[in-house]
């Protein structure tokens, strides 16, 4: 026997938590995609119309039940098991737990609940655990060590959801709900703050500044926190910075309606937005905060219809000297570039001197600088003069790079990303993209060139005699054969070509 997927969990338990990257082994790898725990689950519930099992499979499914109500441990996880092969847990505990119900007093319901409680904490099944979950649901006296159990299995997102539904029936169990919200990050928090009874004001206020901060997005939570952190209360009454700044960043969510529905459930959403805006002048925003203003002001306009004086008090805001500060400010940190573009806000200056000072932790910015005519000759500048360029060439090598020797690759293919649009300029980093030791960079480099033949529609050959050369000498090496039909197809003459968007970072 392997280690059960309880004691797994409970072992890497720290500090009440699950430490960052935490993953069960997978049991099935057959499937090309790999899903973050909890997330199959998670469409299930917000994307998908619940599935019907056949006749076949309820049987199958009432059998494993029939085993457990004998107090066959092992046959029902088993039966179980199987049974979940074909079906995710989530979409039988509907019919596992009626078909309980409708036969309770034919089945063994002691039984039932101590073979649950066994898969529980032996199982090596993830959906058998979670079916154990649903099981334990419909018993009210669950005993506070095997509470404790599920509550501990509820911290990793795959088992929150159904550890969820366990506790929003224990007696005090909101609590146990607030501190799985709290002590997860992923799908987890998700489905804990959509069971959270917002009972209390610390509930409440930690639903406006921490509810939607999830790995997954923000959008799956906003409404939720909105109603339930009754931010539209707070709005109109006494609101600290920290809440208002939440439920800024709530409302920026909300706006979001790709996944699920968010500002138009609202009853009158202009009004609310002027409502939001009207106090943002009361508090000290950072240039982030601003961004979300911007947002508003972008929503209020291409609303249909239009919501105006919402659009207009967001520009009012957006023009105004405090604005100006925080934006600058966030300039010198390297955030908000996009948004001081948009205002009109002159940044290159700053930005240049950050990169300048700064280039290891800001050369990802360089796109803004080479966009500008009188700035793109010194940033090129700033990259050779901070990679070690004459060591970046040579036989191509394994990744087994030091982190500082690593990062000068990466600092070479955010620049040739920018290069793409410049056609001629930069040559000398093209070419050592070229002969690089890393194939990363050779295949950035390649599709550089790529984008200037064809936007240009001009044969490399005729572009740059130069380059076409160095394409001849490289053509020489043993190179893996995707890299070598490139090349050749640049050799004949080609000016179409399907770009290859991954050779590339997107450091926008």
């Amino acid at each position: 026997m392997g280690t059960s997927i309880y004691k797994q969990i409970y072992d890497a338990i720290e500090n009440e938590s699950l430490p960052d990257g935490f993953e069960l082994p997978e049991e099935d790898t057959s499937g090309s995609l790999k899903w973050a725990p909890g997330a199959m689950d998670g469409v299930y519930m917000y994307h998908m119309a619940p599935s019907e099992l056949s006749d076949a499979d309820t049987a199958h499914m009432e059998a494993a039940v029939e085993e457990a109500s004998a107090g066959d441990y092992k046959t029902a996880d088993q039966y179980f098991h199987e049974f979940t092969k074909e079906h995710r847990a989530i979409s039988a505990i509907d019919v596992l737990q009626r078909y309980i119900a409708e036969n309770r007093e034919d089945l063994d319901t002691e039984n039932l609940y101590h073979t649950a409680v066994w898969i529980l904490q032996e199982s090596e099944h993830i959906e058998c655990v979670k079916i154990a979950m649903a099981i334990l649901e419909i018993y009210r006296d669950v005993r506070e060590e095997i509470r404790d159990v599920i509550y501990q299995l509820g911290l990793y997102d795959e088992f929150t959801l159904p550890a969820v539904w366990n506790m929003t029936r224990w007696k005090e169990g909101n609590q146990d709900v607030f501190d799985t919200a709290r002590h997860t990050h992923g799908w987890g928090r998700i489905h804990a703050v959509n069971s959270l009874k917002a009972d209390t004001e610390e509930i409440k206020s930690w639903l406006l500044t921490e509810g939607i901060k999830n790995n997954v997005s923000p959008s799956y939570s906003a409404l939720t926190c909105w109603n339930n952190g009754e931010a539209e209360t707070k709005l109109s009454g006494d609101c600290t910075e920290k809440e208002y700044k939440g439920i800024l960043r709530i409302m920026d969510a909300m706006l979001d309606e790709g996944p699920v529905v968010g500002i138009s459930a609202l009853e009158e959403p202009e009004s609310v937005l002027l409502s939001l805006l009207s106090k943002a002048n009361d508090y000290s925003l950072g240039g982030d905060d601003y961004q979300i203003i911007s947002n508003i002001r972008s929503y209020c306009t291409n609303a249909e219809p239009p919501l105006h004086e919402a659009a207009q008090k967001a520009d009012t805001l957006l023009h105004s000297p405090a604005c100006h500060e925080a934006v600058m400010k966030a300039v010198e940190e390297g955030s908000c570039l996009d948004l001081a573009e948009e205002l009109g806000i002159p940044f290159l200056a700053q930005l240049y001197e950050n990169m300048r000072k700064h280039f290891d932790t800001t050369y990802f910015l360089c796109g803004h600088l080479m966009a500008e005519p009188t700035y793109a000759e010194k940033t090129l500048e700033l990259f050779r003069n901070n990679l070690p360029l004459s060591k970046m060439t040579g036989d191509l090598r394994e990744d087994d790079m030091a982190p500082k020797e690593y990062l000068s690759h990466i600092e070479l293919q955010s620049i040739l990303f920018t290069l793409r649009e410049l056609p001629l300029t930069g040559t000398d980093l093209v070419h050592t993209g070229l002969f690089s030791t890393l194939l990363r960079d050779r295949l950035s480099a390649i599709s550089v060139l790529e984008h200037w033949v064809q936007d240009t529609n001009t044969p490399l050959i005729e572009l740059s005699g130069e380059l076409y050369d160095q394409l001849e000498e490289l053509l020489k090496q043993n190179l893996p054969e995707d890299l070598k039909e490139r090349i050749e197809g640049l050799l004949r003459g080609d000016t179409v070509f399907e770009h290859n968007l991954s050779d590339l970072i997107n450091i926008e």
